[in-house]
């Protein structure tokens, strides 16, 4: 078991001697407060696999606020190590004990190919998608209210897929 937790933790923290072309995208959950709740990792390395294994880490739900990566076999992750990003990945968050009020979605990447690669954010209660930046942070509100859709765990997912390239 400490083989795991370590695996994991090696994973996302820097300065470990990782490879430096791992990528990651890395999502944090902040309150009205601005206080952080819960966070989750997607790695991704030609050396890992899509399906579950040692390199992934099952999340531990606290008594709040849970975020966290909903696998295909339908285990949630906090850390999730997949292959190299794909043109059309999909990444499903999962959300558990949310509030009602209003939420802060952060979210950071490293090593993503920023000119060939587009991250979308999409609100499936609302109906909308955002680009999520690949160059810098990206902070994302969002409101728990009194409709049951709006605090769905799997209200948000990420895609991944090729940049559009203009043609002049």
């Amino acid at each position: 078991n400490a083989k795991i937790i370590n695996n994991a933790n090696n994973m996302v923290f820097r300065g470990s001697g990782l490879p430096t072309d791992r990528q990651f995208v890395r999502v944090q959950l902040y309150t009205a407060a601005g206080e952080i709740a819960d966070g989750a990792v997607v790695a991704f390395d030609q050396q890992f696999k899509n399906q579950y294994d040692a390199n992934d880490a099952v999340k531990m739900a606290n008594g709040g606020e849970n975020l966290s990566i909903r696998h295909a076999n339908g285990k949630l992750l906090s850390i999730e190590a997949r292959r190299l990003v794909q043109r059309t990945d999909t990444v499903f968050l999962d959300f558990s004990n949310l509030r009602k009020q209003t939420y802060q979605l952060r979210f950071g990447t490293q090593h993503i190919p920023i000119n060939t690669m587009e991250i979308l954010l999409i609100d499936r209660y609302l109906d909308q998608t955002q680009m999520i930046s690949i160059g810098d942070s990206t902070f994302v509100n969002f409101t728990i209210n009194a409709e049951t859709a709006s605090a769905d765990p799997g209200r948000f997912i990420l895609v991944f897929r090729n940049k559009v390239r203009n043609v002049t």
